[in-house]
Protein backbone atom coordinates (compact mmCIF):
# COMPACT_ATOMS: atom_id res chain seq x y z
CA UNK A 1 0.00 0.00 0.00
CA UNK A 2 1.44 3.27 -0.86
CA UNK A 3 1.46 6.65 1.60
CA UNK A 4 -1.75 7.87 -0.26
CA UNK A 5 -3.23 4.49 0.19
CA UNK A 6 -2.29 4.65 3.91
CA UNK A 7 -3.13 8.08 4.87
CA UNK A 8 -6.88 7.54 3.17
CA UNK A 9 -7.70 4.84 5.33
CA UNK A 10 -6.52 6.01 8.44
CA UNK A 11 -8.52 9.07 7.59
CA UNK A 12 -11.59 6.67 7.19
CA UNK A 13 -10.92 4.91 10.68
CA UNK A 14 -10.63 7.95 12.10
CA UNK A 15 -14.10 9.34 10.57
CA UNK A 16 -15.90 5.66 11.73
CA UNK A 17 -14.98 6.54 15.13
CA UNK A 18 -15.82 9.95 15.13
CA UNK A 19 -19.33 8.56 13.95
CA UNK A 20 -19.32 6.27 16.42
CA UNK A 21 -18.41 8.80 19.62
CA UNK A 22 -20.96 11.32 18.07
CA UNK A 23 -23.96 8.91 17.96
CA UNK A 24 -23.23 7.93 21.36
CA UNK A 25 -23.09 11.26 22.86
CA UNK A 26 -26.27 12.80 20.77
CA UNK A 27 -28.14 10.36 22.58
CA UNK A 28 -26.76 10.95 25.76
CA UNK A 29 -27.18 14.53 25.29
CA UNK A 30 -30.78 14.19 24.19
CA UNK A 31 -31.47 11.85 27.43
CA UNK A 32 -29.47 13.93 29.49
CA UNK A 33 -31.78 17.10 28.45
CA UNK A 34 -35.26 14.99 29.00
CA UNK A 35 -36.96 15.10 32.30
CA UNK A 36 -34.89 12.77 35.03
CA UNK A 37 -32.33 13.31 32.86
CA UNK A 38 -28.81 10.86 31.99
CA UNK A 39 -25.72 11.14 33.81
CA UNK A 40 -22.25 9.69 32.10
CA UNK A 41 -22.56 7.72 35.46
CA UNK A 42 -25.40 6.21 34.16
CA UNK A 43 -24.14 4.70 31.22
CA UNK A 44 -20.92 3.67 33.61
CA UNK A 45 -23.26 1.99 35.85
CA UNK A 46 -25.02 0.28 33.21
CA UNK A 47 -21.42 -0.86 31.47
CA UNK A 48 -19.91 -2.01 34.91
CA UNK A 49 -16.90 0.49 34.69
CA UNK A 50 -15.33 3.52 36.10
CA UNK A 51 -17.06 6.89 35.26
CA UNK A 52 -13.48 8.24 34.01
CA UNK A 53 -13.29 5.86 31.52
CA UNK A 54 -16.71 6.88 30.11
CA UNK A 55 -15.59 10.16 30.35
CA UNK A 56 -11.99 9.33 28.42
CA UNK A 57 -14.22 7.91 25.30
CA UNK A 58 -15.91 11.24 24.88
CA UNK A 59 -12.69 13.98 25.39
CA UNK A 60 -10.32 11.41 23.55
CA UNK A 61 -11.00 9.51 20.16
CA UNK A 62 -11.72 5.74 21.61
CA UNK A 63 -10.46 2.34 19.30
CA UNK A 64 -13.75 0.50 20.26
CA UNK A 65 -13.65 -3.12 19.66
CA UNK A 66 -17.44 -4.24 18.41
CA UNK A 67 -17.88 -6.05 21.48
CA UNK A 68 -17.50 -2.44 23.48
CA UNK A 69 -19.53 -0.75 20.52
CA UNK A 70 -22.49 -3.16 21.54
CA UNK A 71 -22.45 -2.88 25.11
CA UNK A 72 -22.75 0.37 24.66
CA UNK A 73 -25.72 0.69 22.54
CA UNK A 74 -27.10 -2.22 24.85
CA UNK A 75 -26.73 0.15 27.77
CA UNK A 76 -28.63 3.00 26.06
CA UNK A 77 -31.35 0.68 24.85
CA UNK A 78 -30.77 1.65 20.97
CA UNK A 79 -30.37 -0.59 17.85
CA UNK A 80 -27.89 -0.07 15.78
CA UNK A 81 -28.17 -1.04 12.19
CA UNK A 82 -24.87 -1.48 9.94
CA UNK A 83 -25.10 -1.01 6.36
CA UNK A 84 -22.60 -1.00 3.63
CA UNK A 85 -22.09 1.47 0.16
CA UNK A 86 -19.59 0.26 -2.55
CA UNK A 87 -18.18 3.30 -3.46
CA UNK A 88 -17.41 2.83 -6.84
CA UNK A 89 -21.14 1.38 -7.54
CA UNK A 90 -23.00 3.00 -5.48
CA UNK A 91 -24.54 -0.32 -4.36
CA UNK A 92 -26.18 -0.39 -0.54
CA UNK A 93 -25.28 -3.88 1.97
CA UNK A 94 -27.31 -4.71 4.75
CA UNK A 95 -27.52 -7.79 7.15
CA UNK A 96 -29.53 -9.72 4.85
CA UNK A 97 -27.89 -9.02 1.23
CA UNK A 98 -27.10 -6.37 -0.83
CA UNK A 99 -30.13 -3.73 -1.76
CA UNK A 100 -31.00 -3.74 -5.53
CA UNK A 101 -31.37 0.28 -5.69
CA UNK A 102 -28.24 1.85 -5.06
CA UNK A 103 -27.20 4.63 -3.11
CA UNK A 104 -29.03 7.74 -5.07
CA UNK A 105 -28.16 5.44 -7.63
CA UNK A 106 -24.78 6.77 -7.71
CA UNK A 107 -21.15 5.54 -7.30
CA UNK A 108 -18.18 7.38 -7.16
CA UNK A 109 -17.42 6.94 -10.96
CA UNK A 110 -20.91 8.56 -11.55
CA UNK A 111 -20.09 11.49 -9.54
CA UNK A 112 -16.73 11.80 -10.72
CA UNK A 113 -18.88 12.03 -14.66
CA UNK A 114 -17.61 9.03 -15.50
Amino acid sequence: MDDDGKMLKEIDREVYRTALVSLFWSIIQDRKAQPGGYRMQDLARELGIDKSQVSRWFSDMPNWEANTVADIANALDVELRVEAYDRTTGKRYTSVGPDPEPLHGKGRAALAGR
